[in-house]
């Protein structure tokens, strides 16, 4: 129940920003532990909601 949480802030987070974020930018803006947001976005992630650069290491949603 606690990664839907933190799924939801992250899509919360992104839409607000408006740009690509990197994981460490979630985790500060969330004040959550980075290896809890990466549970998070690997969740997002395999429910195909957000897409990552490689190159940049930033994640971004996915336009609907």
């Amino acid at each position: 129940m606690k990664l839907v949480k933190i799924a939801d802030q992250i899509v919360a987070l992104l839409k607000k920003s408006g740009k690509p974020m990197t994981l460490s930018e979630i985790a500060n803006e969330l004040e959550k532990p980075p290896k809890s947001v990466f549970k998070g976005l690997q969740k997002l992630f395999n429910e195909e909601k957000i897409e990552s650069d490689v190159k940049t290491r930033t994640y971004k949603l996915v336009k609907e």
